[in-house]
């Protein structure tokens, strides 16, 4: 897959779309909304600084395009100046507010716009094909024409079922809408119940329609892309891709199919597919966002620690990925065989610190100033802390960052040791329940077994003492996570929450520990938001 982030990748991705179709005259290019994190600001947008900086990229990105153009328009001299381009360029800000800037690029052939739109000229950008860009905020509707062809773009589907519950709706020849919608679980379902509660199907019968969602990621969340499209006569709209930039291009040199859509990429067939192209994503913005390519995470023969590590390779590549293995005196012989035997089948490298000795050294020092014997939970939260350590240092030295490997399920009830397995610059896995980390391990060994079937059939336990299990401090992780999406979903109502179908002492026990960690959960490291 490639990296789908920023103008440059963006930019490699549309040279990739003109190589596989048939460049023909009067040919219009229309890319879904691309988010910009290099101009994406930390705090709330200000409109007039966030369309200065919005212009001068947009600016870049037409130079970059023409350069690409003048490539492919020499192969095929018909299709050299009169191609339009319509591209909208989004930042975000930290509270996740968008402001977009849709963007024409016209050469030989002009788009019409009429007198009550906010267009606004820049200059002409390339004088030897006449390149001339305008822009126009994105807001609720966007009427212009181009050719002989009539336009309406839209900024969301709420504002295109407002049309349609008009009197009398005015549609043109297309109908385009560029959404924003953040990615949530079964983003591609939901989407597509928004278009059918938008009643978008019923366009069709008197114009061609797309629907265009953002692309990209800021501040962990994801914008997925996604939409449908389908011409004027066609029943339904045909889903697309998420995850990656969607062009298509109208002729109509080319009646049996004025439409030439990108479909190098595919549509995810099940949710828990959909969830493991969103990590991969998310892993990948994240990256992006930090300038950095290496990443080192603990692997302790455990669910977490294995599927983290397998989603790191598949968005990173092995050469980019660190497996370190630090056994103590409570690690099982089998919990260090199958970190070994996941690290060969992802084809990482790893480092063996066993902490045994730094851990007694601890022990007599604290021993020795305390003068009483050290409890059972300060020589298990020591040992992770220990490993907290080894991995920064790791990181500081080999210029990477620490991933930390914990779940949904760990961080609500606090199942976890502040600045131990908690530490890390992210945690892709932070927003993703237990039950569901199995589910992903499952779908990765999909075709071959990457992680080993002994990790994901044996009993859960943090090893911090010997003999440790999870189920002896929390309640099986499909009762948990039931319980815990329960309370979420009622809003963290503890009335609704205690009326569940589960025993009372259980739903009480819950609750308590979700009281008690919420310390913890607000200096947990950063998720991949997938809810």
């Amino acid at each position: 897959m490639h990296n789908r982030f920023g103008m440059e990748n963006s930019v490699d991705r549309i040279t990739e779309f003109l190589s596989e179709i048939q460049m023909t005259s009067l040919n219009l290019l229309v890319f879904s909304k691309i988010l910009l994190p290099e101009v994406s600001s930390s705090g709330s947008l200000n409109s007039d600084s966030s369309e200065r900086k919005l212009r001068v990229a947009a600016r870049n990105f037409s130079i970059s395009m023409i350069d690409q153009f003048s490539g492919f328009s020499e192969l095929n001299t018909s299709a050299a100046g009169k191609t339009g381009i319509i591209f909208c360029l989004t930042m975000v800000s930290e509270n996740g507010e968008n402001s977009g800037l849709i963007c024409f690029l016209e050469s030989g052939q002009n788009f019409g716009f009429s007198s009550e739109e906010n267009i606004s000229e820049d200059e002409i950008l390339d004088s030897a094909n006449g390149y001339k860009l305008y822009f126009a905020t994105v807001s609720r509707k966007l009427s212009f024409s181009y050719e002989s062809r009539t336009f309406s773009l839209y900024d969301s589907e709420k504002t295109l079922e407002e049309e349609l519950n008009k009197p009398e709706p005015d549609f043109s020849d297309y109908v385009i809408v560029m959404d924003s919608q953040p990615y949530k679980y079964d983003f591609a379902q939901n989407l597509k119940e928004a278009m059918d509660g938008a009643n978008v199907n019923s366009i069709l019968v008197e114009s061609s329609v797309v629907v265009m969602n953002l692309l990209g990621f800021h501040n962990g969340r994801i914008w997925c892309g996604g939409g449908g499209v389908g011409l004027k006569g066609e029943k339904t709209l045909q889903e697309l891709p998420c995850f990656d930039p969607f062009i298509f291009s109208i002729s109509e040199n080319d009646k049996s199919e004025p439409f030439k859509i990108d479909k190098s990429i595919r549509v995810h067939e099940d949710g828990i597919e959909e969830i493991s192209e969103a990590l991969i994503f998310g892993i990948r913005g994240f990256m992006y966002e930090i300038s950095c390519s290496k990443v080192i995470l603990g692997l302790s023969g455990g669910i977490d620690s294995a599927v983290v590590a397998a989603l790191l390779v598949e968005a990173l590549g092995s050469e980019n990925v660190l497996g370190v293995m630090m056994p103590s005196y409570c690690t099982s012989d089998a919990s260090n065989r199958d970190a070994e035997c996941l690290a060969a089948n992802l084809g990482i490298e790893t480092l063996s610190l066993p902490i045994t000795e730094i851990l007694s050294l601890f022990d007599s020092i604290l021993v020795s100033a305390l003068n009483e014997p050290l409890g059972g939970l300060t020589v298990e939260n020591l040992q992770s802390r220990l490993r907290g350590n080894m991995l920064m240092a790791l990181a500081n030295q080999l210029n990477g960052i620490v991933v930390c490997t914990g779940n949904k399920s760990e961080k609500m009830t606090g199942y976890c040791t502040l600045y131990g397995d908690t530490c890390g610059a992210f945690a892709p896995l932070g927003d993703l329940f237990k039950t569901r980390v199995y589910e992903l391990a499952e779908y990765i060994n999909r075709r071959r077994e990457v992680i080993p079937e002994d990790i994901i059939r044996k009993m859960p336990s943090a090893e911090l003492r010997p003999g440790q299990l999870d189920i002896q401090s929390l309640p099986s992780y499909d009762i948990l996570d039931d319980i815990l999406e329960l309370y979420l979903n009622s809003g963290e109502n503890i009335k609704s929450f205690e009326e569940s179908e589960y025993d009372e002492a259980i739903v009480a026990h819950v609750a308590g520990l979700i009281d008690s960690a919420r310390f913890k959960a607000r200096q947990s490291p950063p998720v991949i938001l997938l809810s």
